[in-house]
This record gives structure tokens, C-alpha cells and sequence, in this order.
């Protein structure tokens, strides 16, 4: 799980009619340093106590605006400077065409201050990462039970990487499980039969397919997006895992065991 900050800095009136769950809006003229970091403790508090096992530290910063940023505006060049020293990743969200377009897209992470849900949890504004634009959803197991994130997202298939099949999936999706098996001891074997699960994501996606690929602790689903980055860019194994951590900011660290059995694999493949 991701430790975002969202602040908007579009006007109060604009920000009232319709935000993003979570955010903060901020009058840039007169928002300070200390002000920024204050909202950066506030959310690691909320963040704490919606799943205390994970590094509160903040991993992104997602700057809500109605237009694009222009870097001569004072107030612009001011925030610029206090961001740097979060020293993480920012990211603009520009409202060019309206935010009626987002609307269309993530329902589910707007709210307005007539909402009877407008203080919803913390976890409200998480949505499956994009891999591949249009056709390819890395996630969690929260995102695959989320039926209405999942139409508003227009994905029609979910790829399961887990020990054992769901029993509870919408049968509005099409599902598909791949075991995913750890090792124990000192006994080495496949946790993953990469070459099928990167052949059915080719194929989903050929046929059009929006496909979401999934698992509870993470590892297997990173692992079998890589696999497919791999084959279908031609990319090295360094190359697609960079890439998906870019993505998928959630993705801390990779299962030793499983990098190397797809390093193999994808040698393996080349003889």
C-alpha cells in the first residue's frame, strides 16, 4: 500500500463542488512549508492506522490543478522548492478538460462536500496500477474484490497469483487462478508456471481484453507482469522490473526465490 499526499490547488469553490477522497486543499499563495509538512504527518497517521505493518514513509505526491502548472508563477516555483525536499515522487494531476472527465473514469475516488461518504477511509482512493494502457491492471487482492472499481475501470478479467483460487469472484469477470507456490526449506522448486501466465495475459489482451493480474501479498502478480513485460517489449528482466516499480509505487522489494526462477526462465528461453 502506498503513503500518498494529495493537495489541490484549484480554488475553494471548485475543490467543494468536487474532490479527490483524501485530498487537501490548499490556498498555494499562502501554503508554507511547515503547513505541507504537517499534511505529510497527518496522512502517515491516517496511513498507520489503516495498516500499521507498512513504512509510513510518504511515497508519492499528487498535486491537483485545474490547468497546466506554469513554472514562472511564484506561488508555482515556491511549491516546487518545498516538494523536493519530500524527496519522493510527484506526480501533476491536471483538470484541463474538467474534472468530470476523472469522474468518468474513477467514480470512486471523488466526492463532493454534500457527499454522505465524504470522510470515507484513507484506502478509498486506491485503484489497480497501469501497466499497459488501456489493457493490462497490476493489483491487490482489495482491488479484485472491488466490483465497482473494476467497471469504472472497464476491466473484464482477473488473473489470480495465489496458493489457492478466490471462491467469491463477481461472475461479471472472467477469472482465471495460477498457483503460486513458496518454497520451504531447502528445497528448490517452481513457484510459477511463467510461460502459461504470460501466454494467457498475451492472448487476453489480443482479444481486447482489460485484464487485472493480482495476488494477495503482491510477489507472484509483479513477478508475472515482468514475465509478459519481457516477452512482449523484448525487454531484460532489469529493464521490466524498473519499469514496474515505477508503476506500482506499492512494490518495495522482490521475492528472492521467484526473481531468480524467472531469471532462469527467461534464459531458458533464449537457447
Amino acid at each position: 500500500m502506498r503513503h500518498i499526499l494529495m493537495i489541490d490547488i484549484r480554488s475553494e469553490e471548485e475543490y467543494n463542488s468536487l474532490y479527490i477522497r483524501g485530498s487537501f486543499h490548499v490556498d498555494l499563495a499562502a501554503f508554507t512549508k511547515e503547513e505541507l509538512l504537517e499534511l505529510v504527518l497527518k496522512t502517515a497517521k491516517s496511513f498507520a492506522e489503516y495498516n500499521p505493518k507498512e513504512n509510513d514513509t510518504l511515497r508519492r505526491l499528487l498535486i491537483v490543478t485545474k490547468g497546466p502548472l506554469v513554472s514562472k508563477d511564484p506561488a508555482i516555483e515556491k511549491l516546487t522548492k518545498m516538494v523536493k525536499s519530500l524527496n519522493c515522487i510527484t506526480q501533476i494531476l491536471s483538470l484541463r478538460d474538467g474534472i468530470e472527465s476523472v469522474k468518468a473514469k474513477y467514480p470512486f475516488v471523488l466526492v463532493s462536500k454534500s457527499s454522505p461518504d465524504s470522510d470515507y477511509g484513507f484506502a478509498a482512493s486506491r485503484f489497480p496500477s497501469v501497466v499497459s494502457e488501456g489493457k493490462l491492471f497490476l493489483g491487490g487482492l482489495l482491488n479484485a474484490g472491488a466490483t465497482r472499481q473494476l467497471e469504472a475501470m472497464g476491466i473484464t478479467t482477473l488473473i489470480g497469483v495465489a496458493p489457492n483460487p478466490l471462491t467469491n469472484v463477481d461472475k461479471r469477470f472472467r477469472y482465471m487462478h495460477f498457483p503460486f507456490t513458496e518454497n520451504k526449506g531447502s528445497q528448490q522448486i517452481d513457484l510459477l508456471d511463467f510461460e502459461t501466465i504470460v501466454e494467457t495475459i498475451a492472448e487476453g489482451i489480443e482479444k481486447g481484453e482489460r485484464m487485472l493480474v493480482f495476488s494477495v501479498n503482491g510477489q507472484g502478480a509483479v513477478a508475472a507482469v515482468i514475465g509478459y513485460l519481457m516477452v512482449a517489449n523484448k525487454w531484460t528482466i532489469i529493464v521490466a522490473s524498473s519499469y514496474v516499480l515505477k508503476m506500482r509505487t506499492e512494490v518495495q522489494e522482490f521475492n528472492k526465490d521467484l526473481f531468480l526462477q524467472l531469471n532462469k526462465w527467461s534464459c531458458d528461453r533464449l537457447e
